[in-house]
């Protein structure tokens, strides 16, 4: 086993997260009226604050996303360029246009090298953007045992 702190520990990282937001919200004891009167009176602070926060993770994640889909993108755009240098080569080959065949072929080249770059980095980038969309709520839930442990 381990000692009761780590058990705790463990049985809390496993707990899911509406679970403990639930557990924080409905206190078992009576929490009289005052602060009731005060919840209500400061709704009007602190809702926009907490949707604001809300709004601001969300945002977070979105540009983490939007920059991965950029980069996918980014690595068929020079893809396509290069299938399209190499069959551009191929036509002018045909036409009897060497030079106009040696220019497509050297550009086809210049962005098939990018595109091998980029690919090879795209599964490692995604993980991370991955990663970093599964903190969020894991800190967010440390957050909420850090909180539990100090009352």
């Amino acid at each position: 086993m381990g000692c009761p702190e780590e058990i705790s520990a463990q049985i809390l990282s496993e707990t899911s997260l509406p679970k403990l937001i639930r557990a924080r919200v409905t206190p078992g004891r009576n929490t009289g009226g005052w602060r009731t009167l005060l919840l209500v009176l400061g709704a009007p602070l602190w809702i926009p604050l907490l949707l604001a926060a809300v709004v601001c993770l969300l945002a977070g994640c979105i540009v983490v996303w939007s920059l991965v889909l950029a980069l996918y993108a980014v690595n068929l755009a020079l893809a396509i360029s290069a299938a399209a240098g190499i069959a551009g080569m191929v036509m002018f080959l045909l036409q009897g246009n060497l030079p106009g065949a040696g220019l497509t072929l050297g550009v086809g080249l210049i962005c098939a090298g990018p595109a091998l770059l980029l690919f090879s980095g795209m599964g490692s980038v995604t993980r991370i953007a991955v990663r970093l969309s599964r903190s969020i709520p894991m800190r967010i839930k440390e957050q909420l045992i850090k909180r539990g442990n100090q009352k």
